[in-house]
């Protein structure tokens, strides 16, 4: 069976989405460092490589995990920590809600009411973040979220 899609309208912003949250992880787990690191001495270039690296394994491991052991390797100084899905969720929601708005911005633009929206599709990495999903269900009311096929209302429902 094939769908089709009729587009309506289109809202954007290209530089919106996983490279934001990485940045949001980065300045999180920065300032940890920073505060914790001996004689609260500066990043080197290698320490800022590095956690540029790992913020994307934390990011990715929500998908699937309550909580997140954090053991940062620096120069001279190792930064163990744990972050809690819902810390992540809270990092992570000013950028779910400016994504929200440019999706409230097109509903506005074609003139479709919100309880006209049967389906949503979502694209890109951050949609498997559960909050993502989480918010999606509650912007338009929705019972359950599919993603690749599967259903994951219960992953979405207990993300925060």
């Amino acid at each position: 069976m094939q769908t089709e899609f009729q587009v309506i309208s289109t809202c954007g912003n290209l530089w919106l989405g996983g490279s934001d949250i990485n940045e949001d992880l980065f300045q999180y787990f920065a300032d940890k460092f920073s505060v914790q690191a001996p004689d609260h001495r500066a990043m080197t270039e290698r320490d800022v490589a590095a956690l540029r690296k790992a913020v994307e394994s934390i990011k990715e491991q929500f998908t699937g995990a309550e909580e997140v052991p954090i053991r940062l390797n620096f120069d001279g100084f190792t930064l163990k920590d744990k972050m809690s899905r819902a810390q992540f969720a809270q990092l992570i929601t000013p950028r779910l809600q400016q994504t929200f708005e440019l999706v409230k911005s097109v509903l506005q633009e074609s003139h479709i009411p919100e309880e006209r929206i049967k389906d949503i599709l979502l694209v890109g990495g951050s949609t498997k973040i559960p909050v993502s999903a989480l918010f999606t269900m509650r912007m338009f009311m929705l019972k359950r979220y599919v993603l690749g096929g599967r259903e994951s209302a219960e992953s979405a429902l207990s993300a925060c």
